[in-house]
Parts: structure tokens; sequence; C-alpha cells
């Protein structure tokens, strides 16, 4: 997950006395120590007074080199900063302690097992072992599209469940009457700005954000049963892999959309979700969900 995190550095655009400028630079995070190939992260570095937080698993199966100490090592692509102003990596809790600081362009190796902060500093930057100041704000994430998709499978699974009734204990007759929302989900990446559009267009499958589905049914608990019931929406997906990803090596994964019937109503299953200790190995029993 990236953070960007606030300072109170001073930032100037061509000359120490400069106002203050909102402009962003793309830093590559590279595989290879040449930084010429496999690019899969770019960030935004924004100016002071922000600064960006990187966890590592934002480079989880993305090809980096794993690190024997923990997490991943990975080259930073840094651009030539503008006059008396400079790039600062910094670890550690909240934007963390400074562990490098770079005046000119450079291809840098950086070695983490919890998170890098990333900010671009003009003026007094303070000396070696300062701690670069901030706190974390809302994740900012350069998103890559993506120009063609492979299809390699077409299936069915059950999706998230929702509980639609408070515990009971059988026997009795529960009267559903509530309305859920369904969401399409994925596994391809954050760094993937629009999975399900290119998707969407390749196979034919439409990808809602969100369906809301009105339920009303009568579900019989047996008796000597305790617990509730809960509803879930059957999800068709598509594997493949997205390719031509602006810079970011191809991706295999998977997208899902809730299903519909002829009457554009979502399918679904309950389930009754047992909570007592008598029927252990028998904790639930599924039943097809029909208008």
């Amino acid at each position: 997950m990236v953070h960007i995190a606030s300072s109170t550095l001073a930032v100037l655009a061509t000359t120490l006395l400069s106002a203050l400028s909102t402009h962003a630079e793309q830093i590559p995070i590279c595989t290879d120590a040449s930084c010429a190939g496999d690019c899969p992260l770019n960030l935004e570095a924004y100016l002071s007074p922000d600064c960006l937080i990187l966890e590592t698993g934002e480079l989880d199966n993305k090809g980096y080199e794993l690190n024997p100490a923990g997490g991943y090592i990975a080259y930073f692509d840094i651009p030539q900063p503008a006059s008396g102003c400079q790039y600062i990596i910094g670890s550690g809790a909240g934007c963390g302690a400074v562990v490098g600081r770079y005046s000119n362009a450079i291809c840098t190796r950086q070695a983490w097992t919890t998170t890098l902060s990333f900010s671009y500093c003009c003026g007094d930057c303070g000396g070696a072992g300062d701690k670069v100041q901030g706190t974390p704000v809302e994740p900012k994430l350069i998103k890559r599209d993506c120009s063609s998709f492979s299809k390699e499978d077409q299936y069915e699974i059950t999706g998230p469940s929702h509980s639609v009734s408070n515990p009971v204990t059988g026997p009795a007759d529960v009267q559903i009457s509530t309305t859920v929302e369904s969401s399409r989900t994925t596994s391809f990446s954050s760094s993937i700005g629009d999975p399900w559009g290119i998707i969407s267009a390749t196979v034919g499958v439409e990808f809602e954000e969100s369906v809301s589905t009105t339920l009303s049914y009568t579900f019989q608990v047996l008796e000597g049963q305790t617990g509730y019931i809960a509803w879930s929406p059957t999800m068709t997906c598509v594997r493949g892999t997205l390719s031509g990803c602006d810079g970011l090596s191809d991706e295999n994964g998977q997208a899902c959309t809730p299903k519909k019937d002829s009457n554009g109503e979502v399918v679904g299953q309950y389930n009754f979700v047992s909570s007592s200790r008598k029927e252990a190995g028998q904790r639930k029993r599924a039943v097809p969900f029909t208008h």
C-alpha cells in the first residue's frame, strides 16, 4: 500500500526563492541494476510538503528480488533534481529516518523489510540521520491501463456471504426480507487502472461495479439448529492475462461479477451457518436462491 505524508519543507522551482509548485515526478521502481529493464511500479513523487510511503506488499508478485532479510530488493530510477533540491529516501515508522539523499540522477539500489518513504526537498533539507517529517494521508498510486486481454478460462464461484438474519434457534420459519449489495472483484494488482474494461471488451462479460439485490424468502431452520442465515451471490469469473500495460509486465489474474438470471436478478444461495457445537461437521446447510 502507498501513502502520502505531509512535511513542512519549502519548495523551489528554479531558484531558492521560487513559489510553491504542485508538479509531480514519476519515479520508476525497477527490478534490475541498470533501471533500463522491467520497472513494474511507477510512483508519483510529489514536491514537499508531501512524502510518499511505500509498503513492501505493493511489490508482491511483480518480479522483484527477495531480500534474504525479508522484503525485497529494488532499484529507484531517480531523475535529475533542480538546483538546490534533492530526493530523500527514509525508512521506519511514519516517514522514517533518512537513509539516502540524492542531488543527481541515479539508479539506486534499495533493500527493505517494512516501509520506505520518498520525498523531494529544496533548500534547507537537514543533515544525514534526520527524520523525514510527515504524517500519512490518502494513498496515491499511478494507475496503468492495458491494451489487450487473453482469456484462459471462464467459470463460476460462490461470492462473499451476507448475513441476512438475526441469530435463531430451530424449529423456526424465518422470513427474509432485505436488500444486499454485491460487487465485482479482481485479483489483478492495484497498479492496473481498469482491468474490467478491457476484459469486458474482449469477452463480452459486463462487470457492474455494484448490484443491488432484494431478497424475499422463507428459510426453514430445523429443530436443534442454532445460528444465522447468510446469502451468497454466484459470481461469473474470467481468468486470463492482461498485456500492453503502459510499461508494466504482463499480469495473470481473474475478474468476477455477480451472475444474473434472465430477469436481471442476481443468482445466489442461502446458507444456514450453525453456531451449535452439537452440529460439528454439519455447520452449513445450503439452499439455492430462486425468485
